[in-house]
């Protein structure tokens, strides 16, 4: 392959900018569609094909940002492969309304990333943090001598200060104790259950 001036190169990278701007747009509009459809006739293939089959898995940032559009704008939930009707409101408990003209004027790159998505984190999502980390340390205390271990094929403590450590896993344990029970994750689950079901 011959190599191309920078500025060769640089026209290629505009026209790269140009022909993604221009699909970027094509799905945006393909998607409202998908939604006036679904939305006048309950059928979600249509969506389900764009989301699946066109734009699949790998295709990074279009995929995850239909996926939050597709949500906040309609009651439409992927699940797996599939499509449905199910999605509900978190803080009404009913279902999500359909807001196509929003829709229309929002398009899916403008929404916040997947990963900026705000998810709640309940408190026995932590503590079973703390208590792998008190776990796994002890495991490898108790495999290690002088530094070293003594199984060589586990895991072993590679530091210093053990007892200090040791005392600071203690004291943590001790103060988990002292945390009142808190079952709201549990409450959370049965109040989705609900609303699905009343959906």
């Amino acid at each position: 392959m011959e190599l191309k001036t920078s500025d060769q190169i640089k026209q290629d990278q505009d026209g790269i900018r140009k022909a993604l701007v221009s699909l970027d747009q094509s799905v945006h509009q393909n998607a409202v569609q998908c939604l006036l459809h679904a939305q006048e006739h309950g059928d979600t293939s249509l969506m389900r094909r764009l989301l699946v089959e066109i734009i699949d898995a790998k295709t990074g940032y279009r995929r995850q940002g239909l996926i939050i559009w597709m949500r906040t704008y309609s009651p439409m939930e992927l699940e797996k492969d599939n499509i449905n009707l199910s999605g509900v409101d978190p803080m009404t408990g009913l279902p999500r309304p359909w807001r196509i003209e929003e829709a229309l004027e929002t398009p899916f790159w403008a929404l916040k990333a997947a990963d900026e998505v705000v998810k709640p984190m309940f408190a026995d999502t932590w503590k079973s943090k703390l208590n792998m980390a008190s776990k796994e340390f002890r495991t490898a205390a108790q495999n290690t001598l002088n530094g070293k271990p003594i199984d060589p094929t586990k895991p072993f403590y590679d530091g210093t200060g053990i007892e200090e450590v040791t005392k600071f896993f203690d004291m943590l344990d001790n103060a988990k104790a002292t945390l009142p029970a808190d079952n709201t994750k549990e409450l959370r689950k049965a109040q989705e259950t609900v609303k699905r079901l009343a959906a």
